[in-house]
């Protein structure tokens, strides 16, 4: 069964957090439209002295490189 609002609670609304960026011509083929790409304008990050955040708990080593119990 599809989920539609009669199924769903008061807020669901089916269309919610998509953008269409183009449209589907006659043979179904979906066109993009450079006029609704969605644009990331980013600042210029050179010389930035903060770092990424990192939890204490976070291992010192990768996944990979870490030995497992019973492992040589």
């Amino acid at each position: 069964m599809p989920l539609t609002t009669k199924r769903a609670g008061k807020g669901f609304y089916k269309g919610k957090g998509g953008t269409k960026e183009g449209r589907l011509n006659s043979k179904a083929k979906f066109i993009t439209d450079p006029r609704k790409q969605v644009e990331l304008i980013v600042p210029d990050l050179e010389g930035f002295t903060l770092k990424a955040y990192i939890a204490r708990t976070a291992s010192k080593f990768a996944p990979e490189l870490r030995r497992r119990p019973g492992q040589v």
